[in-house]
């Protein structure tokens, strides 16, 4: 009996994570396309004004520039803070990771123009 019971329960709270888990990755999209939205909005502002770490684009380096540096081997870690590129951790394989976000956005931006 207690074991019917408790898979019963179980599977209550699989069907719940499982619900759960749904609305995080349709929320997780949402914000993703609310976020991709606002940026698009916010090129021509950023365009005008000189590139920062925080606002990457307008003046920063292609992102192919940062791929070399990384197959170089340092990191890209100095362009985070003063080069005007995204900013970087250091960290080889996340940096790596950053870029290629980068690249992908610039692709979209470009396919959208």
């Amino acid at each position: 009996r207690s074991y019917k019971s408790g898979f019963a329960r179980l599977k209550e709270l699989k069907a719940e994570i499982e619900h759960l888990q749904l609305l995080l990755e349709q929320s997780r999209r949402r914000m993703q396309q609310d976020f991709e939205g606002w940026w698009v909005g916010q090129q021509p502002q950023t365009s005008e004004a000189p590139a920062t770490p925080h606002a990457p684009g307008g003046a920063s380096p292609h992102p192919l520039e940062q791929d070399a540096a990384l197959a170089n081997g340092d990191g890209g870690s100095s362009r985070g803070a003063g080069g005007g590129g995204p900013p970087l951790t250091g960290n080889a394989e996340v940096d790596a990771e950053i870029v290629a976000f980068y690249q992908a956005r610039e692709g979209l931006a470009a396919q959208r123009a």
